[in-house]
């Protein structure tokens, strides 16, 4: 599933500090949330993407995947969509143009306790491989909300504006 998610990320996020720092810093926030949106448009279309090569890759190759463990088939079909929420960079974008590197450091740190946590309560009560793919699923979609929610308020206070589409 991360495989698939890695191979169908379009990193969005350098094409909006690329395209977008100029109207950014000039303060053209009409032209630069034409460039947002755009790059959110394109990392849903790479989710989407990613869920279909995903699912094409379980299907055709899932008995070499799995071989002997139709239970993994099963989890693997049911989290692959997960997906869409792996890979967003255009939050990462616009914390690099907003220069908040601190707040990325803090959000990456939320993820890798929760690893830690989670994966260590796993290992000492020999939970199966179910508990340690929810935990996975928590973790990303976590880091999703979490990079999302901050990513919304700082273009709200930091730039004074609001999102585009409000």
């Amino acid at each position: 599933i991360g495989f698939c998610a890695n191979v169908t990320s379009l990193q969005a996020g350098f094409t909006l500090v690329q395209y977008g720092s100029d109207s950014f810093h000039k303060k053209d926030y009409h032209s630069f949330y034409k460039i947002l949106a755009f790059c959110i448009r394109l990392e849903c279309l790479s989710g989407l993407i990613g869920i279909f090569v995903c699912w094409f890759s379980i299907t055709f190759f899932g008995q070499f995947f799995f071989k002997g463990h139709v239970e993994l088939y099963a989890l693997a079909t049911y989290f692959m969509f997960v997906i869409p929420f792996i890979n967003p960079t255009w939050q990462g974008g616009i914390i690099q143009l907003l220069n908040k590197y601190r707040l990325l450091t803090l959000l990456q740190l939320s993820g890798t306790t929760i690893r830690t946590l989670g994966y260590f309560i796993g290992y000492e009560y020999n939970c199966n491989m179910l508990y340690f793919l929810v935990i996975w699923c928590i973790i990303e979609l976590t880091g999703f909300f979490l990079f999302t929610g901050s990513v919304i308020y700082l273009i709200k206070y930091e730039l004074r504006t609001h999102f585009p589409w409000k």
